[in-house]
């Protein structure tokens, strides 16, 4: 049942359309004004304005958006704790960052003091890239179908309102258990397999040692060869790519803000936000793939949760999911072939060379059996 809330969320949301076409008026005056700076100033001052006016308006348009965050912490946000965590995470930043941009607005249109827009314009920017991957999981409504009950004693025509008989039908019969994964039906007595456990340990580095030291120095080749060997229709680079992006971008990023701007209290804060980067893309990203690996071979948390486990031991989870279906792939061995050799020769010859003159009587035909 919707409430106050959820009608307010859904009513906003209604003006996405104008604040994105305000977001292209604002963009392409901004690349005006940077291309005819220098050549035509005038001109170039008038997009400025154009670029001004539409970041405000959006501001306006954008009033009451931190409920949409706010509405998804009061739902469920995901099915394991800690796709609840990240999940809190994400809708908080969120809703922080359009409550504070609400007074960035106020402050720079004058009815409240100027000083505060350079306060709220931090406060709200450092809430937006504390949020980088945004919210993972769509929000479904709930919609109730509605049955026509069918009895004996029928209503009259006239008391049938228009379009009720066009609702579906509740059949019991049709009420069959479905695979999770592809949506087959499943037979009555049909129970899921137990949970086994891993075949190899979270710290088993050494028992592969080529893997050990591909998960250390390029961890994204041994993720995209893990995604290979468990989705046949991806090829390993394009998750290689992915995982370098993710993680390995955030610690460059950290590495090179500290090489050229040095260590300060300024660049602390960025050095901080592109580990936090990497980390948050790590445990959601690679979790995801090692949910998949225990859904194909009924696997148990290990020692915790799948993002839990890439969070605190990326390098140790990538080699041991490497091992884990390098074992389970080993062991489809060839059945061996049961060899059926031919049926033999058959030759037929004669008794005597005059077939004409013989009775049919006396007619003797040799058959020799020879093998192959």
């Amino acid at each position: 049942m919707n409430d106050t809330v959820d009608k307010l969320v859904v009513f906003l949301a209604k003006r996405d359309g104008i604040d994105k076409l305000v977001k292209t008026f604002q963009y392409v005056s901004k690349l005006v004004h940077w291309q005819v700076e220098t050549s035509n100033p005038e001109i170039a001052n008038r997009f400025k304005q154009w670029e001004v006016s539409s970041g405000l308006s959006r501001k306006a348009f954008r009033t009451g958006r931190f409920l949409t965050g706010f509405n998804a912490l009061r739902r469920n946000p995901g099915s394991t704790p800690t796709f609840k965590f990240l999940a809190v995470l994400a809708n908080a930043g969120e809703m922080v960052y359009f409550f504070f941009d609400h007074f960035l607005w106020l402050s720079r249109i004058g009815t409240l003091d100027p000083k505060l827009a350079k306060k709220m314009s931090y406060i709200s920017a450092f809430a937006k890239r504390s949020d980088p991957g945004k919210k993972y999981q769509l929000q479904m409504a709930d919609q109730q179908s509605r049955y026509v009950k069918l009895t004996k004693d029928q209503a009259p025509v006239e008391d049938i309102t228009p379009g009720e008989l066009n609702q579906p039908i509740d059949v019991p019969q049709l009420h069959v258990r479905k695979c999770n994964e592809c949506g087959q039906p499943l037979p009555e007595n049909f129970e899921p397999p137990g949970v086994e456990p891993w075949t190899t340990g979270i710290f088993g580095c050494a028992e592969d040692t080529e893997s050990c030291w591909t998960g250390l120095f390029c961890p994204c080749v041994l993720f995209g060869r893990n995604i290979e060997n468990l989705r046949d229709d991806t090829p390993w680079t394009t998750p290689c790519i992915c995982h370098a992006v993710c993680v390995e971008g955030g610690m460059a990023l950290a590495a090179a803000t500290a090489v050229f701007h040095g260590i300060d209290p300024r660049t602390s804060f960025l050095i901080c936000e592109s580990l936090l980067f990497a980390w948050w893309m790590c445990g959601i990203y690679t979790g995801l793939a090692r949910q998949s690996l225990q859904k194909k071979y009924h696997l148990k948390n290990s020692p915790c949760d799948p993002c839990m486990v890439h969070c605190c031991l990326h390098w140790c989870a990538l080699c041991q999911e490497h091992r884990e279906m390098k074992g389970r792939l080993s062991d489809n061995f060839v059945m061996p072939m049961t060899v059926v050799n031919p049926p033999p020769v058959q030759q037929m010859n004669a008794a005597s060379e005059n077939q004409d003159s013989t009775p049919p009587s006396e007619t003797r035909t040799n058959l020799e059996m020879q093998a192959l």
